[in-house]
């Protein structure tokens, strides 16, 4: 059996589970800074931990499947005038979760999931600087990254405004591995690059401050 032939029986199989189980889709998204900056302006109340943007959760009379995507990416160009420099800042960052939770029913309103996570991270900085004419300095790279994989305990606790709409916050205890890379390149003189390499490790409890909305189809 061919790899299309395969995937046209799994995506089958896919519609045929969703179509006979008892499953909804909730699509929730971090609102943590429109609340502080509409509702507690000043800097006041609420504060963001959750590095997740949006998330997914696939809702199932036994278990539930969730994922989590956040991410920025920034960059600053800095020109210092005529005989100096340039410089050039460019940082990107991910955040990815995939795990499995378990639903328990509070009250009508209120429901609190548990379960566990795998979880990625990468980030990378890249700053370039550029002397203009008339310099003795040389360009510069200089390049920092870092990614780490971990896992966490999850608490979620949710509040339904009604059957389709609600929010909910997350409470985690989270375990990571990581590395990280500083590069410094010289393009005028390669056998001055330097490289340095730092592994480190965390266990870290997040509180739940965030908040989400959700919506369930």
């Amino acid at each position: 059996m061919n790899f299309k032939n395969t995937l046209l029986l799994s995506a089958v199989g896919f519609f045929a589970f969703t179509a006979h189980a008892q499953i909804q889709h909730q699509i929730g998204a971090n609102a943590s800074q429109f609340v502080k900056q509409f509702i507690t302006p000043n800097n006041a109340g609420l504060s963001n931990n959750n590095p997740y943007l949006v998330t997914y959760r696939l809702l199932t009379p036994k278990i539930n499947y969730r994922l989590g995507l956040g991410g920025t990416s920034t960059f600053l160009n800095e020109d210092n005038g005529p005989g100096q420099f340039q410089r050039n800042t460019d940082n990107s960052a991910i955040n990815a979760r995939i795990g499995v939770d378990f639903k328990k029913e509070i009250t009508k309103h209120w429901f609190i999931y548990y379960g566990v996570d795998l979880t990625l991270a990468r980030s990378k900085n890249v700053v370039t600087t550029t002397p203009k004419g008339g310099q003795f300095i040389s360009k510069t790279v200089v390049t920092r990254s870092s990614k780490a994989n971990g896992a966490a305990a999850c608490l979620t606790f949710e509040y339904r405004l009604n059957d389709k709409i609600t929010m909910f916050t997350e409470a985690n205890l989270n375990f990571s591995r990581g590395r990280s890379l500083e590069k410094v390149d010289n393009p005028d003189f390669p056998n001055s690059s330097t490289e340095s390499t730092t592994r480190s490790g965390n266990f870290i409890f997040n509180a739940p401050i965030s908040l989400f909305f959700s919506i369930i189809l």
